[in-house]
């Protein structure tokens, strides 16, 4: 496995110098050998074929006998009549999947993933369709990794792999050596994985795995091989018109051994059965049917929901649990400011005013922070760790933002490491330097021996660290995430940056919880399926799981913990 060898050993494995990257003959050779860096995508249906699929149905079949039945019979207006009931059927059929269809196209047609790959010695961005086992690939933040690979440079580097692992929290990556054998994927911190984002830091990978042979390509590769089932409606259908053709039969050849046994000339009654058989197939039934499915998928489009198959409208009309996902699904994908903690927990939406305490912690938020804000003609643009954009999104409400603190200007940092779980920065200040640090609280009181209070600095005692780790464990039971705050003054800079000659004596100022919020709609649509008799279940990976009926968000029901190898 890649992630148990040296990078020196997997560049050697897959021929490639991370400093010139693949010759470009090289990676032509290996993309045809391999393949384009794709899912393998299912064939098309082509549209005559879709056009045919419309009449593979009993209703149908039985409707189309009963016409060529009528035909025989010299009852020819109506076979025709039959026969274009089953045409129009087929037509409306034919002309939603056929839409539906273009539509799921041009949305895969929208957007064309590049990546910046290093080739022949020139850093080059390329169709991430291109990429090949043995390319060096640049990562920065904000990037979508384009293939599977062994992470061999990395400069505070944080990659979001909610898609894989259902965790919105970025993962901390490095790239040294994991020992351990088969650790589950998020703990593969020396790995980078397609379709996973940078949130933070930057880095470069060698390219190990393309295409199907990812662990996306896994994944699509199990949903590939799922069994097309009929839907409840065609089941149904299909019941009935077994029944119907079966009834039909049976009865008219009672009829005409009735009339036979009777003396009737057999001819006659032959005519009469047959006449009765055509009498009582429901001709209009499927294309009532079909009407009134075309009605709900013309619904289910004015709320943008793209709908392939007409039948598929029923079966979810009759769903009557629905499981889903927590993160991204339920809740929002990006973490939010919650709460803030000095003397008290208060909320943040709740605060009108900011006394110094608060407005100290606020400003050491957002000067020991790596993430940015951005305006566009969108909104705000958030770039970095979401964990960092929810500090920067928290000052932005009251009017601090890196802009108007000049925190740009960083003048030494300790960078944030998963070992101590801190972060440091240093920003000049009245002639001297105002050191901003964050962190897990834990590891932030050890290093701490002042309380910033109402009142002035006051000595960190015991009783002090007890109230805000007993805090620190209420708000951590509601699923929440904390980070501790402190600062300190110093008159110059130390001459090693490290986290021995800087995190120590700090003042500790407070805490801020945070998390990743329910979406707005998530309450009504909740609601809604409640109303309509479906029970809603929400699958989670977490630890520790808060129901959100706690909260008075939303109502579901927790079916328990996912295991992290799933």
């Amino acid at each position: 496995m890649f992630y148990q060898k040296t990078k020196e050993a997997v560049c050697e494995q897959l021929g490639v110098k991370p400093s010139d990257g693949l010759d470009p003959l090289v990676s032509k050779q290996r993309l045809m050998e391999n393949g384009p860096n794709a899912l393998t995508q299912e064939s098309p249906v082509p549209p005559w074929r879709r056009f045919i699929n419309q009449f593979n149905d009993v209703m149908i079949f039985i409707l189309i006998g009963a016409a060529a039945i009528s035909f025989l019979a010299h009852e020819t207006a109506d076979g025709f009549i039959i026969l274009a009931i089953v045409f129009l059927n087929g037509v409306l059929g034919f002309v939603q999947e056929n839409n539906a269809e273009k539509s799921m196209q041009a949305l895969k047609k929208m957007q064309i993933p590049y990546a910046q790959v290093l080739r022949g010695g020139v850093l080059l961005k390329l169709p991430s369709i291109d990429l090949v086992a043995g390319d060096i690939v640049q990562l920065n933040s904000g990037d979508v990794v384009p293939a599977d690979g062994r992470l061999i440079e990395t400069a505070g580097l944080k990659i979001e792999e909610s898609q894989l692992t259902g965790e919105s929290v970025p993962v901390d990556k490095h790239t040294r050596m994991i020992l351990e054998d088969n650790p589950p994927l998020g703990d593969r911190y020396n790995m980078a994985y397609a379709t996973s984002r940078v949130s933070a830091g930057r880095g470069r990978m060698v390219v190990t795995q393309t295409g199907m042979n990812t662990e996306i390509g896994h994944i699509a590769g199990l949903l590939s091989r799922e069994v097309e089932e009929k839907t409840p409606l065609q089941i149904r259908l299909a019941q009935l018109g077994k029944i119907l053709g079966i009834s039909a039969v049976g009865i008219c050849a009672f009829i005409f051994v009735v009339g036979w046994l009777q003396g009737r000339e057999v001819f006659e009654m032959l005519m009469i059965a047959i006449s009765l058989a055509v009498a009582a197939i429901p001709e209009g039934l499927p294309a009532i049917v079909t009407i009134v499915l075309a009605m709900g998928v013309k619904r289910m489009i004015k709320s943008n929901a793209i709908v392939r198959k007409l039948p598929a409208v029923e079966t979810l009309g009759a769903a009557s649990v629905i499981c889903s996902d927590k993160t991204g699904t339920l809740t929002q994908n990006k973490m939010t400011v919650t709460h803030i903690v000095i003397d008290e927990r208060v909320e943040v939406s709740k605060i009108k005013t900011l006394d110094d305490r608060l407005r100290m912690l606020i400003e050491t938020a957002v000067y020991c922070n790596d993430a940015g804000l951005s305006e566009n003609s969108d909104g705000t643009l958030l770039v970095g760790d979401p964990t960092e954009t929810a500090l920067l999104v928290m000052g932005q409400l009251f009017g601090i933002n890196q802009g108007s603190l000049d925190a740009g200007k960083r003048k030494g940092e300790v960078p944030f490491d998963s070992d101590r779980k801190l972060m440091s920065t240093f920003h000049e200040q009245n002639g001297g330097y105002r050191v901003s640090v964050k962190g897990a609280a834990d590891q932030l009181l050890e290093r701490c021996d002042h309380l910033m209070s109402p009142d002035g600095i006051h000595p960190l005692t015991d009783a002090d660290k007890t109230r805000i780790i007993n805090e620190v464990k209420a708000l951590s039971k509601e699923a929440l995430r904390i980070l501790g705050y402190a600062y300190q003054v110093v008159d110059r800079l130390p001459g090693q940056m490290t986290s021995e000659t800087v995190e120590k004596g700090l003042v500790f100022i407070g805490l801020t919880a945070m998390m990743d919020p329910p979406r707005e709609q998530v309450k009504h649509a909740v609601a809604t399926a409640h109303a309509a008799g479906i029970r809603v279940v929400m699958i989670t990976g977490d630890l520790y799981v808060t129901l959100p009926s706690k909260k008075g968000i939303v109502s579901c029901w927790f079916l328990g913990l996912v295991p992290r190898t799933l």
